[in-house]
């Protein structure tokens, strides 16, 4: 017996230490962000919907499930049963009102990881304008927990490290946890399906993918919604979809722009609102959740639409004004015949503040932003000793005309990268080089230098 163990374990571990395949065969399956509607666990590969915005999602974890419940007491003539103790006393598999906890409990636990080195320069005007520092970034640990109690409510809870002296020529060396997402859910259907908590909003598809989803290691600076951290808001949102996720709906409000010490007491008294829709005219994109590459499982062609606006969000006291943004996105991705992925992303962004300065600590800056992602996964595997993958190289460039120059001085304003993943594992284990350079509103630049490196198991 012990020798048909070792001779099957063997077996079936043989192919993780063969040589690489000549062309890619789709040996993995890319971590697919969106758990099913039912079943919100981003960590499982084949279910096509929605997981953890953190959106993130590796290999197929088993649920942790409860014991099943104890016989129930046969059903007194069909329907619900006449017991005295109610629906509950003697629910059955039979019995349509029955609410049991038991059935259908089970929790997934996750993490995601991404680490990074990274040599900068920074170029801008005035005595001691340029320096050079180099150094070693945690630059997301994330813990995720997602599960349900009954068939119809589920929960989200992800963290993740924050150093609020954090800039962008420092490490993340002071972190602590966070919350990142804290969310019930009411998941009745496609049609309808309710989140309350701490959340990503509706909002662009960047935003939407999370640092773990996206086509390039650096999320795009012209992605500027208000949000509390990480892009999230604190409110609760109503979504569905048609088709499996050919048409999506998201819509939301939430606390936006809030009174603080440093924020004028207006705000806080309107609720922020946001909405998003997005049209899938080859696969579909099931769940909430969604990434900005499949990797060759999917053919994608997307447009999206999102909106946010609140109230008396920036100005002074004495003269608050509104904000509104929205933008446009695109993703273009397909399996071409030769077995290569060829990706285009793009997204416009327009800001508007109605010449309200941003008085929020937010860096929410008036003006019209935009981005396109150019991507190649090449059809063949590379190599590296016991490391079998597929390079994917990258061109993004990005543009934010400010309309502020005063209140958007030291932000960026416009940035190119170029450079490659090296895909291991779809999303779960990937390894990223690239160049990049940011020039600032009022002269200057930075160059930056990054190797990463991210996991989520």
């Amino acid at each position: 017996m012990a020798k048909r163990i070792v001779i099957a374990w063997a077996l079936a571990l043989a192919p993780m230490f063969g040589a690489c395949l000549s062309t890619a065969q789709a040996q993995y399956a890319p971590a697919v962000r969106q758990p099913s509607i039912y079943q919100t666990n981003y960590y499982d590969d084949d279910s096509q919907d929605p997981a953890a915005n953190t959106q993130s999602s590796p290999g197929d974890m088993p649920a942790v499930t409860a014991p099943a419940a104890s016989a129930p007491a046969a059903n007194m003539g069909g329907g619900c049963p006449s017991c005295g103790g109610g629906c509950n006393a003697c629910c059955s598999d039979q019995c349509g009102c029955c609410f049991n906890w038991d059935k259908d409990t089970w929790v997934k636990v996750g993490a995601g990881l991404r680490a990074s080195f990274n040599s900068i320069d920074q170029n801008l005007p005035g005595a001691g304008g340029h320096t050079n520092v180099n150094f070693f970034n945690p630059d997301n640990m994330r813990l995720y927990f997602n599960g349900q109690g009954h068939k119809y409510i589920g929960f989200e809870f992800n963290t993740e490290i924050f150093d609020p002296n954090q800039t962008f020529t420092t490490p993340n060396d002071l972190a602590e946890m966070r919350l990142l997402d804290g969310i019930i859910k009411f998941q009745m259907s496609d049609l309808f399906n309710i989140w309350i908590g701490r959340m990503l909003p509706p909002s662009d598809r960047s935003n939407l993918d999370g640092p773990f989803f996206l086509n390039v290691w650096d999320y795009p600076f012209v992605s500027n919604y208000p949000q509390v951290f990480q892009g999230r808001e604190t409110g609760a949102a109503y979504w569905g979809q048609l088709g499996g996720g050919i048409f999506k709906w998201q819509v939301g409000m939430y606390n936006g722009t809030q009174a603080t010490a440093t924020v004028p007491a207006f705000s806080g008294q309107n609720l922020q609102f946001a909405g998003r829709v997005v049209l899938n005219l080859l696969d579909p994109e099931p769940g909430y959740y969604n990434q900005s590459t499949y990797y060759g499982k999917k053919d994608i062609l997307a447009i999206g639409l999102a909106g946010m606006t609140q109230k008396d969000a920036n100005g002074t006291t004495a003269a608050p004004t509104d904000y509104f943004g929205w933008n446009v996105d695109f993703l273009f991705e397909t399996k071409l015949a030769n077995d290569g992925v060829f990706t285009f992303e793009g997204a416009y962004y327009n800001y508007d503040t109605h010449g309200g300065i941003d008085v929020s600590g937010l860096n929410i800056q008036e003006g019209q932003a935009g981005f396109a992602t150019v991507a190649y996964m090449l059809p063949y595997e590379f190599g590296f000793g016991k490391m079998c993958g597929q390079f994917q190289p990258f061109v993004r460039w990005q543009e934010y005309h400010h309309d502020n120059a005063v209140d958007s001085t030291g932000q960026f304003q416009e940035g190119l990268d170029i450079g490659t993943n090296y895909i291991w594992y779809g999303h779960n284990a990937r390894l990223t080089g690239f160049w990049g350079q940011r020039d600032v509103v009022g002269g200057g630049n930075y160059s930056l230098f990054r190797l990463g490196a991210q996991v989520q198991f």
